[in-house]
């Protein structure tokens, strides 16, 4: 058994959990299992618990600005775990990704301009880039027997077709579970220099990496890649830190920074909590025994519901979980329709996952199953699966 608390239950009830507390607020029955938005539900890294106590018992939060401490954490931690040699002067700290790529949107294209992104994909990519008055294409990643993958002529030819400046990269690919290998992202990145297009690499799950498989930071493959891509990393995936809204982007080619930058103050944004900037400073420093352990009770998880699947010929299949903690499930044998999946998982099983029609058009027909919860807790989910697939067949 794990030091940590990945096996037992955390009751987050009556927390104003956006996980938990949405149940009563979308008037569903109160033993519905949430298994959508991307947060785990174990107490972080107990270092950070510790240090994050003594800081409120000072009793005095003021405004508050990044340590030389905080930036050789984040310096440290991308050399340590991704083999990226980064500079201080690289890094804006932002509340978060999504701002972070809602403000690149603003920054490097216009209204009207076409911005690529590979669907089926995170949705807040759609979301802003529509939002902003912004063109959404989408080269959609090649289904090859539950694996993923991306047609590279299809992608050249996109931009060709669409004129495209501005590409959204996702890596690892959420929801698909996809870790581009090194080959595939040099060949992405020499396609993206060819045509001149610049790159929001959104590599938020970059920590999240399953055994026997290794993730590349586009940007710390070529020189000439880090000078046309904006890199968005953070915490908040990789030790569940969401609430406290902080963001690396790491940005090497100084006049794309200082764009950046420019239109970044025109948003007003807060000073960094004390909080999140203590959070993320000792993470980064303690927090390789967490994750490493956390990421083997992930590949657990998984494991045990690929094995459900097989053992009690359950009308799924799953796509291979390379990275993220986000299960990628077909379903599409039972139906191709999002209400009608909806109404089997959700109100006939209790089971409340994301649709995968929110991902794109080429994500009808799946679900995107949360996997960092307890072990007792999934036993539950199995069993309803089970259930709920006998009731169906």
């Amino acid at each position: 058994m794990s030091d940590f608390s990945f096996e037992k239950h955390n009751d987050r009830f009556n927390t104003n959990s956006v996980k938990w507390d949405f149940i009563k607020q979308n008037n569903l029955p109160q033993n519905t299992l949430p298994l959508w938005v991307a947060d785990m539900d174990f107490p972080t890294v107990p270092e950070v618990i510790s240090g994050l106590t003594d800081l409120a018992k000072t009793g005095v939060w003021g405004y508050s600005f990044p340590s030389d401490k905080y930036y050789q954490a984040v310096i440290d931690w991308q050399k340590k775990r991704h083999n990226w040699i980064i500079n201080k002067e690289w890094l804006v700290i932002t509340p978060g990704v999504v701002p972070a790529i809602n403000i690149a949107i603003k920054t490097f294209s216009e209204k009207g301009d076409a911005i690529l992104i590979q669907e089926p994909v995170y949705h807040p990519f759609r979301m802003q880039i529509e939002t902003l008055a912004r063109k959404t294409i989408s080269c959609d990643l090649a289904e090859h027997h539950t694996n993923y993958e991306i047609n590279f002529n299809q992608f050249e030819q996109t931009i060709i077709n669409n004129k495209i400046k501005l590409y959204i990269l996702c890596s690892p690919h959420n929801p698909v579970g996809r870790v581009w290998t090194k080959k595939e992202l040099l060949q992405l990145g020499d396609i993206c220099l060819k045509h001149d297009v610049l790159i929001i690499a959104d590599e938020i799950h970059h920590d999240l990496i399953m055994p026997d498989y290794q993730h590349h930071v586009l940007a710390g493959l070529k020189p000439d890649f880090a000078e046309i891509t904006i890199t968005c990393t953070a915490p908040s995936k990789t030790f569940n830190l969401a609430g406290l809204s902080i963001s690396n982007i790491i940005i090497s080619n100084q006049k794309l920074r200082e764009k950046f930058e420019h239109k970044s103050s025109q948003s007003c944004w807060p000073h960094p909590s004390p909080f999140s900037l203590r959070a993320t400073e000792i993470a980064l420093n303690k927090g390789d025994t967490w994750l490493n352990e956390l990421l083997i009770h992930i590949k657990k998880q998984y494991e045990r519901l690929a094995r459900t699947i097989e053992e009690k010929s359950l009308p799924f299949s799953l796509s291979p979980l390379q990275g993220t903690y986000l299960a990628w499930l077909d379903c599409r044998e039972i139906s191709l329709d999002p209400s009608k999946l909806d109404q089997i998982f959700l109100e006939q099983a209790g089971l409340w996952f994301n649709n995968g029609s929110m991902f794109g058009k080429s994500g009808q027909g799946f679900m995107r199953i949360n996997l960092a919860c307890a072990t007792e807790l999934f036993d539950q989910v199995l069993e309803r699966l089970v259930t709920v697939s006998n009731n169906i067949c």
